[in-house]
């Protein structure tokens, strides 16, 4: 869907330049802990990864004390002029998360207690994660960076704790400024490849004798 989504962002926009940033969680995302990310250890009870992703926690907070909180982060750089920017995301988490582009939320933390996380969005099993599909974010951002953030939340003690997501953010960049022209004292002046009117006819008028002196030669008798 979301290359689909690409492609037909592509085929509309032919005067403008769209552009998209894709995200996964994995051991770079930045975290509020202190500690570095980390592949978390698989639970029997989680979802698989979404496409290319991968469950995620801190290094310290494996199965963290009840009500820990780890803000997870990305970054979306935007060009100055950009139009037209459309979010998809799907994420997991257990317990749960709060989710925010900026300030704007996203998913609020569900307090519905299931056996192993939140029974609803937004969980940890099979159908309860949070997924947005080709939302209109433009008013929400703004050129330069902006920050998608993942607050997860322990709603029982010493229990797996992490997030997965995955998405992305397509958006028309602005057309290129046209090139500068060169100022005077940098113009070099070059030969014309093409000749000049008054260089066509000195070569004219010097062929035609040329053209006649051999039509009288061929017309002499052997």
């Amino acid at each position: 869907m979301k290359i689909l989504f690409v492609v037909l962002a592509l085929a509309l926009t032919p005067l403008c330049l769209a552009d998209f940033i894709n995200f996964n969680s994995g051991a770079a995302t930045l975290n509020s802990s202190g500690s570095p990310t980390v592949a978390a250890v698989p639970n029997p009870s989680w979802a698989p990864p979404l496409n290319t992703s991968e469950w995620i926690t801190a290094e310290d907070d494996i199965g963290p004390a009840l009500d820990t909180e780890v803000t997870f982060t990305v970054d979306l750089d935007l060009p100055t002029g950009f139009s037209d920017a459309v979010l998809m995301l799907g994420v997991y988490a257990d317990d749960s998360s709060t989710v925010m582009l900026d300030s704007t939320t996203l998913f609020s933390q569900s307090f519905d207690r299931g056996p192993h996380c939140s029974a609803v969005t937004i969980g940890c099993m099979p159908g309860t994660e949070g997924v947005i599909n080709n939302l209109n974010v433009t008013a929400d951002l703004h050129a330069g960076e902006n920050t998608l953030t993942f607050d997860v939340v322990q709603e029982v003690g010493d229990t797996p704790f992490g997030v997965d997501f995955t998405g992305g953010l397509v958006y028309t960049a602005p057309d290129a400024p046209p090139p500068e022209p060169p100022s005077p004292q940098n113009q070099v002046d070059t030969p014309s490849p093409v000749p000049e009117a008054g260089s066509i006819l000195l070569l004219l008028s010097a062929l035609v004798p040329v053209a006649l002196l051999i039509r009288r030669k061929a017309s002499l008798p052997r």
